[in-house]
């Protein structure tokens, strides 16, 4: 079995890993096809990472052009810890009352118990400056380097 085969994670893995997280670099592309990349708070949607974003952000303004996303959710400071989830695919907005609320109580869960209350105040103002953002994944790929002791950067690929 090859090292890249050993580090990724099995689809359970990745869901938790997934939704363990809170911060992702999202890249669309701006007008000339070149990568904009920025980094979000994010939830889980309906099994999907979803973020909010302002309406006219160049983001959302990239994706009503051109849909396709990549996402990258990833920790660890050296190479034996690295750990993360590529998402790859559409974009789709979502303005519906009914999800911004649900984003904004999955946000809540995500802060501490005694935030949640003023979080909620503060999305909740903000809720119609925003767009829901849910990525619809054609294409998965992750890492665990932890999961093969001894790893060195030469080893993966092979």
């Amino acid at each position: 079995m090859s090292q890249r085969k050993a580090i990724r994670m099995d689809d359970q893995a990745v869901e938790a890993y997934i939704a363990s997280g809170v911060r992702a670099r999202v890249s669309t592309l701006d007008r000339r096809g070149a990568p904009h990349v920025v980094p979000v708070t994010y939830t889980v949607l309906d099994g999907r990472v979803a973020f909010w974003a302002d309406r006219g952000s160049q983001k959302v303004v990239n994706l009503r052009r051109d849909p396709r996303v990549a996402c990258i959710i990833d920790d660890g400071v050296h190479f034996g810890e690295f750990r993360g989830v590529e998402i790859i695919g559409e974009a789709e907005l979502d303005d519906d009352p009914d999800t911004t609320s649900r984003v904004i109580e999955l946000c809540c869960a995500k802060v501490p118990e005694e935030w949640i209350e003023t979080a909620r105040a503060t999305l909740t103002e903000l809720a119609p400056e925003r767009i829901v953002v849910a990525i619809k994944a054609e294409r998965v790929n992750s890492w665990d380097h932890s999961k093969v002791p001894g790893l060195r950067p030469q080893d993966v690929g092979r």
